[in-house]
């Protein structure tokens, strides 16, 4: 049986007016890649409407002037995959009906692209790493790449976790692994002045 691996993309064609959004898929050696396109005015609602899916499962559309956009699930429910679908007049440039299907890891890692195109992601590091930002690294789910702790711990429903920063994308995400888990709830994190306290 081969491993199937996805690769999004996201990017803007026609002098910046169409967002092109593809997930090259290979699975046997074969790419089963799949191609959607926006007018870029769908832009800022697609960003939120994925954020929104991938934090809450909320699936939404909305209709444009020559877009008709949904965010939503497909697959089985024991692993659901992302599903962004548009119907575009036929009448447009790449009209037609289109769906983009994904992993939510692979979810991530399109909306921190969708986000730098729409200019509202930060750089990953506002600064050089240093060992206190080291001290504490795992693997990026959006790219794979290393994530370091940002100096941040925040929660998330009854949970504290440490805010991770990826090193090589944008992405950012909450880590709780069962140590830091079991440390949190025991004795939770008392904020210390360091790098740039007055």
């Amino acid at each position: 049986m081969g491993i199937q691996q996805d690769n999004v993309r996201a990017e803007l064609v026609d002098d910046g007016a169409v967002l092109h959004v593809r997930n090259v898929r290979y699975k046997w050696g074969t790419d089963f890649g799949r191609a959607l396109h926006c007018d870029v005015e769908c832009l800022p609602w697609l960003t939120n409407a994925l954020r929104r899916h991938l934090e809450d499962n909320a699936c939404t559309e909305k209709a444009f002037s020559r877009d008709r956009l949904q965010v939503d699930f497909s697959g089985p429910d024991y692993h659901p995959y992302v599903c962004i679908i548009n119907r575009r007049d036929e009448g447009a440039p790449h009209g037609g009906v289109a769906t983009v299907s994904m992993l939510p890891p692979i979810g991530h890692a399109l909306l921190a692209q969708l986000q730098l195109l729409a200019g509202h992601t930060p750089t990953p590091w506002e600064h050089e790493p240093d060992l206190g930002d080291l001290f504490y690294r795992c693997e990026c789910p959006a790219c794979g790449e290393d994530a370091h702790w940002s100096g941040a711990v925040e929660k998330e429903g009854s949970e504290l976790g440490l805010l991770m920063q990826c090193a090589a994308c944008p992405n950012r995400f909450l880590w709780v692994s069962g140590a830091l888990q079991e440390g949190f709830r025991l004795q939770p994190p008392v904020f210390i002045p360091g790098r740039g306290a007055p």
